[in-house]
């Protein structure tokens, strides 16, 4: 992210900087400031062990261009070429190596972590938040309403016809009506504003679906504006105020047990008029 690239950027940066200060050390502090007999030796050994650090840590920090930047530097400021060809030659390459060798698992570890959380939080299928959030979203929207006088609304949505579409076309069409439906409700929450996001959607089962929003629509035009993208698909509401959740999700529930009888009723008596015809 753009986030970690400034953060790596700052890092190479200072320490760049340490590097020059080192290459400004060795021209001009007295040797006495390293030894008591002023020995250029050890200054030198000392300049080269902490530029050498410098260089494991460019690498550990910013990868292979991380460890090439500084190795640059130290060869080209830090080591004397006339140097006989020894370990002394190697020694930074190795730290280089090590650090790329650090920079590399911890990249994966980082990327592993952010899997972890995004399994953790969110439904693989529809990329919906998942049960496991509903807990704290619920809370958080609670507070945020209760704090500010507005309303909460929680939503329980359940698909009508996943069983036939699963039994008849199959389960990969299956999934796909729910990735519809899930773009369909996620399209009527506002989720733009991170943590101050006024609503939220979740995927809390295999076709069954729970929306909360503060201060947003009624349920009645929300019902519409879903039916919209996606017809086939029982809905109910509850307002929130005062209610836990498991309260607010057993009334939904039944709301949209009674919507989900009454559609049925629709159907089948829209089926006795066709046939009468």
């Amino acid at each position: 992210s753009s986030g970690r690239a400034l953060r790596i950027g700052m890092i190479l940066f200072h320490l760049l900087i340490a590097h020059v200060i080192l290459i400004w050390q060795k021209s001009h502090l007295p040797l006495t400031d390293y030894t008591r007999n002023g020995n250029p030796e050890v200054r030198d050994l000392l300049i080269f062990l902490v530029s050498s650090l410098v260089v494991g840590s460019m690498s550990m920090f910013g990868g292979i261009w991380g460890a090439l930047l500084g190795l640059a530097t130290h060869y080209a400021f830090i080591f004397d070429q006339r140097e006989e060809f020894s370990l002394k030659w190697a020694y930074p390459v190795l730290i280089a190596l090590a650090g790329n060798v650090v920079s590399s698992a911890s990249w994966r570890l980082d990327l592993a972590y952010k899997e972890m959380e995004r399994l953790a939080n969110y439904d693989s299928l529809t990329g919906l938040l998942n049960r496991h959030r509903l807990v704290a979203e619920y809370e958080r929207l609670s507070s945020l309403a209760s704090a500010t006088g507005g309303v909460l609304m929680l939503a329980a949505w359940d698909l009508d016809d996943l069983k036939i579409v699963n039994d008849q076309r199959g389960h990969a069409v299956g999934d796909e009506y729910i990735r519809t439906f899930a773009r369909a409700l996620q399209s009527n929450v506002r989720t733009s504003r991170g943590a101050r996001s006024n609503d939220a959607a979740f995927r809390v089962g295999g076709d069954e679906f729970i929306s909360l929003h503060r201060d947003g629509p009624d349920g009645d035009t929300l019902r519409t504006r879903v039916h919209e993208a996606f017809a086939g698909v029982s809905a109910g509401w509850v307002t929130c105020d005062g209610l836990s959740l498991d309260q607010a999700m057993t009334l939904a529930d039944e709301a949209l047990y009674r919507n989900k009888q009454s559609r049925r009723l629709g159907s089948a008596a829209a089926q006795v008029v066709r046939v009468q015809a």
